[in-house]
């Protein structure tokens, strides 16, 4: 099965965006429509992504469609865009809040097992790029939902960008596993972010050293959270004083806790 396949094969809720609810049918139709219009020869997309529906199902219909992604934030400046256009020669380019623009229909050398390029860790335009197959990432997500322990009942908030690869891991592991995903494009310091925290029945939340800096500043550990079970980090090295913190608050409200850096 190819990783399209793989990370919709289920029923029931998928997505949260707000107070809708997406099912897992639901996205593959809306992944299918327009994996029908992004159809044709195998084609590199150039797809700038936030934490939205839209870049949710522009990222499916690519790899439903078998086309090769290069995979980067939204909030790109425009000449950072350009220039990466001008380098890599995407043919079409898909952006959250407009329509997909073919760029042109000129062949271009893929490999045959290239599925995702990501920017390399802290860099943007002048980025290289790690280049991942399906098997890359479909290996990737299975680890960690086995290590995990995670269910079809998990439920993420994005609290990391879609383009980051740690973002972007959460995105796969909780399809894969029949989970659902809470899309929310606001930072731990914007209210938004704990709106959705508290709204829905979040059961497994992320965070690099600085996202854990800011629970600390907001008094995370001070609050209930009833359906949390999973904390994870990684990204880079969390001081080892507020591992300790965690690891015991953690042990005495029932969560895991993971660092994975």
């Amino acid at each position: 099965m190819s990783l399209w396949q793989r990370l919709l094969a289920h029923e029931g809720d998928a997505v949260y965006v707000g107070d809708q609810v997406y099912s897992y049918a639901e996205l593959r139709a809306l992944s299918t429509t327009l994996a029908s219009q992004l159809g044709g020869e195998r084609s590199l997309v150039l797809l700038l992504a936030d934490n939205s529906l839209p870049s949710l199902i522009h990222y499916l219909a690519s790899l439903q469609a078998g086309h090769a992604v290069l995979l980067l934030n939204a909030d790109l400046p425009a000449a950072t865009r350009q220039e990466l256009i001008t380098r890599y020669d995407p043919h079409w380019l898909l952006m959250p809040d407009a329509e997909p623009v073919r760029l042109h229909d000129r062949p271009l050398a893929l490999a045959p097992e290239l599925a995702v390029m990501l920017t390399t860790s802290g860099s943007t335009g002048g980025a290289k790029l790690v280049r991942l197959s399906e098997a890359n990432l479909l290996a990737n997500a299975e680890s960690i939902v086995g290590y995990l322990q995670m269910q079809p009942s998990d439920q993420a908030l994005t609290a990391l960008p879609f383009a980051y690869s740690y973002g972007l891991s959460v995105i796969h592991s909780h399809l894969l596993c029949g989970g659902s995903l809470v899309l929310c494009n606001d930072t731990p310091l914007q209210r938004g972010f704990w709106d959705c925290l508290k709204q829905h029945a979040i059961t497994q939340l992320v965070g690099v050293p600085y996202s854990y800096q800011i629970y600390e500043q907001l008094r995370f550990r001070r609050q209930s959270w009833p359906h949390l079970r999973i904390l994870t980090q990684a990204g880079g090295r969390l001081a080892p004083e507020r591992v300790r913190d965690y690891a015991l608050w953690c042990r005495e409200h029932g969560i895991r806790f993971y660092v994975m850096y």
